[in-house]
């Protein structure tokens, strides 16, 4: 049986401070804002957490509001 290989996810701790630095997507509140780990459907937890390039600035307010789902 061939092994299947596992990609692991880029990372970047430059690109998240970026990335904090910039506006909330949502909102525009300045910053500093939380680097939010966007997923796709079918992205869950079996592949595990999605790479750095996928990062967007979320203020905390709508970032928790993503997680929680409210």
């Amino acid at each position: 049986m061939a092994s299947l290989w596992k990609v692991k996810p880029w990372r970047s701790r430059k690109h998240l401070d970026f990335v904090s630095s910039q506006p909330c997507c949502v909102c525009g509140f300045p910053g500093p804002c939380d680097p939010h780990h966007h997923q796709e459907e079918g992205e869950g937890i079996m592949a595990g957490k999605v790479g750095d390039d996928r990062a967007v600035p979320l203020c905390h307010a709508h970032g928790v509001a993503i997680v929680t789902g409210k």
